[in-house]
């Protein structure tokens, strides 16, 4: 009914307090019910006697509720209620319902007795209520109404008791304002004592939770004073550092810092407090044993009103495991897991920064690109596992070769660079000679074999004219090229303008073309006509293909040109396949609208022919164009240089046993013609025209024609 429920076990009394509607009307009857008999008292206009059912009918109900009120006061107990504004209006309903009733009836038997009685214990309930609960302002409220009715009353009294309801009225007043006194000077100081002691042992409580809380927590909690010296450690330092807190006390966290960390925590106070405080830093640490320890901590400044010295609160996490973790993570993304050298992304880094250097500072430095003379022919024959010891073996002498002179780092496979700082184009070409001789004379075994460990060595300066880390990689690699060249295990220094270098930055950029050309189809296909000159016969047509590649400008380049590009980066396999394919398309397509088509013939390279892979796909580019095997040619240039002439003869064979005819091109121009006509099953030796254009002028040449025709006509070979 309008109430506001309070848990009388938890009373607060900041919350505004609304009375229970039915007590306050009660109080409101009881009060409205005196002043109207008071009213009809002062007025004469009845008699007490009609008066008192009246009162006592108005007096019944507030007395029953009151009841229930008590009832809940006793049961829920009294202390519940002290703090609560519920308190002083009960009191207040009280006294009206004591002081009501004794007026009249006081008035009615003409016995003062039964009045004083009432009076004066009413006037000790107010000095109580003003004592515990109420304030003087209260208390005044409260007595005043039957302060007035008592001065009324004592009139109507006999004379000789007017003295005691003086003395009462007396009495309430004088220890009004001494029960005020006693309040201010006795309560108030028991009070605040009181309260002095519950902060006590509230602070108490406080600290010993915080003490165990520090004690369990991992991290370690510390109390600094305004001179950095430990006010307070907790337990768990003694697990991070091995030493217990207690002789920390007085002692500085400086005094285990690493220096270069100690000079980077002074510099972040004195520069920028706002990055000292709060940010978490991690800063290395000695124990007493001297191990190293990685603390994460926060430093956070605290307000001391009491001045006791307690400036920064500390707390420190070990991340020792953590960092480790860290550092092995940068470890393996910055160095091959094989070689333990520094790896390419890394090394690249680090190149970047060189050219800055040399572009801000105006100072060289020297990049070395190595690559093995020999290591395909270990993986080949020995695998990939002699292949790995070899690089280990490989690295280990460069670094020592090195040592502090610059960074050692892998590449990839079986390439390697060097990058030597502050130093000239002399001294860098005087390090790459003394590398090439020490590799050249050092050797790796396995199973009992002995292979070389020789090495090409590309050399660019890192100087003002480098723009980028790209730039200098691009010419040590092609400085390194050239130096595989001119007969491997040497080196070569990227000067602008050499000749050498020139023709192979000419060679990347027409294997590019190529590269361009294939992936766009803009290859001319071409036939070139055979006749035979005995039977001039062209109801059956022989076609040797021909080829060119087309630039994005509309350029036509001949094979002459770009085919040495291509074999010195060995991407000719993949050209002869492209070819392959679109003529047998085409050479398809012929045959079936002229069925005078007779046979084509297709050049296939050196690389191709000693590529075992590549014939298998030869194979299944012949069945997919349903062409007879028998109608095809390959022809393979004299001048090739094979890698290897049992692998080639093998590789031929094949194309032989398939019904495929082979041709020895070019005969006569390369420097081991009789080698190849002799080991390689052909069936067709074609001469090189040089011997042919001037032979009826020429004996030598027509002695040169006579012999190999005869060798041609012993092997069962057309010329």
């Amino acid at each position: 009914m309008g109430e506001q429920k309070i848990n009388p076990a938890h009373p607060n009394p900041g919350v505004a307090y609304r009375a229970p509607t039915l007590l306050q009307v009660a109080d409101a009857v009881v009060s409205i019910g005196a002043a109207i008999a008071l009213a009809f008292l002062f007025c004469s206009t009845t008699s007490l006697q009609l008066l008192l059912p009246w009162v006592t009918i108005a007096v019944a109900a507030p007395a029953v509720y009151g009841i229930y009120i008590y009832r809940h006061i006793f049961l829920g107990g009294l202390h519940r209620y002290l703090e609560n504004q519920r308190l002083m209006l009960i009191y207040r309903f009280t006294l009206s319902l004591i002081w009501v009733p004794t007026h009249y009836f006081a008035l009615y038997s003409g016995d003062p007795i039964q009045y004083i009685m009432p009076a004066v214990i009413c006037e000790l309930v107010c000095i109580n209520v003003a004592y515990s609960n109420m304030s003087v302002a209260r208390y005044i409220a409260a007595f005043i109404p039957q302060a007035i009715s008592l001065i009324y009353v004592t009139t109507q009294l006999p004379s000789e008791y007017q003295i005691y309801t003086l003395l009462a009225i007396t009495i309430g007043v004088l220890l009004t304002p001494a029960a005020y006194v006693v309040q201010r000077v006795v309560v108030d100081f028991r009070d605040t004592q009181n309260q002095a002691t519950e902060a006590q042992e509230s602070l108490k409580i406080a600290a010993q939770r915080l003490k165990v809380l520090a004690e369990n927590s991992h991290d370690i909690i510390s109390l600094l004073d305004n001179r950095g010296r430990h006010l307070f450690v907790s337990d768990s330092t003694e697990q991070v550092f091995g030493v217990s807190a207690e002789s920390l006390i007085g002692r500085r966290p400086g005094e285990f810092v690493h220096p270069e960390d100690a000079k980077r925590m002074g510099k972040a106070f004195f520069e920028n407090r706002s990055q000292a405080f709060y940010k978490p830093m991690r800063n290395r640490f000695y124990t007493p044993e001297g191990r190293l320890v990685w603390l994460e901590s926060i430093i956070r400044p605290i307000d001391d009103p009491h001045d006791t010295g307690a400036l920064f609160a500390v707390t420190s996490r070990d991340v020792t495991e953590q960092m480790q973790m860290e550092s092995e993570l940068r470890k393996q993304a910055s160095v091959d897991s094989l070689t333990g050298c520094m790896n390419r992304s890394q090394f690249e880094l680090f190149l970047k920064e060189a050219v800055a250097d040399s572009q801000n500072e105006k100072v060289q430095h020297a990049l070395l690109y190595l690559d093995m003379d020999q290591f395909k022919i270990i993986n080949d024959s020995c695998g990939h596992q002699a292949g790995d010891k070899l690089l280990c073996h490989v690295a280990t002498e460069l670094h020592e070769h090195t040592a502090d002179r610059g960074i050692v780092a892998r590449l990839g496979g079986d390439e390697f660079a060097i990058l030597l700082n502050h130093v000239s184009a002399e001294a860098a070409a005087e390090f790459a000679e003394s590398l090439c001789n020490r590799m050249g004379a050092s050797s790796f075994e396995y199973s009992q074999q002995k292979f070389s460990c020789a090495l090409s060595i590309g050399v660019a300066m890192v100087d003002a004219g480098a723009n980028t880390a790209e730039e200098v990689l691009s010419r040590a690699d092609i400085a390194c090229y050239v130096a595989k060249s001119a007969g491997r295990n040497c080196y070569h220094l990227w000067i602008a303008g050499d000749q050498m270098v020139t023709r192979h930055s000419d060679y990347i950029q027409l294997s590019n073309q190529v590269q361009q050309a294939l992936e766009n189809e803009r290859i001319h296909i071409l036939g070139q006509p055979i006749t035979n000159l005995q039977t001039n016969d062209s109801s059956t047509q022989h076609v040797e293909v021909l080829s060119a590649i087309e630039t994005e400008t509309g350029d036509v380049i001949p094979p002459t040109s770009y085919l040495p590009a291509l074999e010195h980066f060995g991407q000719t396999t993949a050209y002869d396949l492209y070819i392959i394919n679109h003529s047998l398309t085409i050479f398809a397509a012929q045959r079936a609208t002229q069925n005078d088509w007779a046979k084509i013939s297709i050049n296939l390279s050196a690389q191709t022919i000693c590529n075992q892979p590549s014939l298998e796909r030869i194979k299944s580019l012949i069945e997919q164009s349903q062409v007879s095997p028998s109608c095809i040619c390959f022809e393979i240039t004299e001048t090739a240089q094979l890698d290897s002439v049992v692998v080639a003869a093998e590789y031929l064979q094949e194309l032989k046993t398939l019904g495929c005819s082979l041709a020895l091109d070019d005969f006569g121009s390369g420097h081991s013609s009789f080698e190849h006509l002799l080991s390689l099953p052909f069936d067709i030796v074609k001469i090189d025209g040089q011997f042919v254009t001037e032979l009826a002028k020429n004996p030598s040449h027509q002695s040169i024609i006579r012999s190999v025709c005869e060798l041609a006509d012993s092997k069962s070979m057309a010329t």
